[in-house]
């Protein structure tokens, strides 16, 4: 096997790995590159004042990429694509039932539920409705990424309640389009948008960093 192909902190080598480069959040392939090569990166990327520090700074270097890499399987389970694929999508399903249901409980008069929240807890889990569908139309990419389209399509329907057509207004007066598209811009309505899309962006990151933390952690542990 020779060649390399690398990806941030991670090298892919020998002519294998090298094909399955491009497919790394696919396959939650985690393979460190040499030491030497990561204290380079650290070098060319943060600029340390000699090598020393940069040998210093290659374990934080190392554990800020295990928090920002894909999950992998644990050791003995080999999952394909597609499983890993179905698998995700069924439990991001689950979820948007769950936020579904609690937004239409958000709009009852529940005497237990202090005002503030009932006042906007609709509109976060609305936005959070909407990165949970972004993220089971394209499981496998980026979260932040994932967070920008649903920020988009949350700002597209705030703008569009600056339009009032009559049709568009009809649509709205169904029980379907009043939930979709809303009735009147607010600006409060953009700040619940983005924390209900930060609440997705942050929680899925911060599950996955425990769980990869967790499983390189497993064989030593072991």
């Amino acid at each position: 096997m020779k060649g390399a192909v690398t990806q941030a902190d991670f090298a892919f080598v020998g002519q294998a790995f090298a094909v399955l480069a491009p497919y790394a959040d696919l396959l939650h392939v985690y393979l460190q590159a040499p030491f030497e090569q990561r204290v380079q990166r650290v070098l060319a990327r943060e600029g340390a004042p000699d090598l020393a520090a940069a040998e210093e700074r290659v374990p934080e270097a190392d554990l800020e990429a295990a928090c920002t890499a894909p999950a992998r399987p644990n050791q003995g389970q080999t999952m394909s694509v597609a499983q890993s694929t179905t698998r995700y999508r069924l439990v991001v399903t689950l979820l948007a039932c769950l936020v579904l249901v609690l937004g239409l409980l958000s709009r009852r008069s529940l005497p237990f539920v202090p005002g503030l929240i009932q006042a906007y807890s609709g509109d976060v889990l609305w936005a959070l409705l909407v990165y949970l569908l972004v993220r089971w139309l394209r499981p496998t990419q980026p979260v932040m990424l994932s967070g920008i389209y649903a920020g988009m399509f949350a700002l597209g329907i705030e703008l569009s309640q600056l339009y009032h057509a009559p049709w568009l207004d009809a649509i709205r007066q169904t029980p379907v389009g009043g939930l979709i598209l809303g009735f009147g811009f607010l600006w409060s309505d953009l700040v619940c948008y983005t924390c209900g899309i930060a609440i997705g962006c942050v929680g899925e990151s911060s599950l996955r960093c425990v769980r990869t933390l967790r499983e390189h952690q497993a064989p030593t542990a072991g």
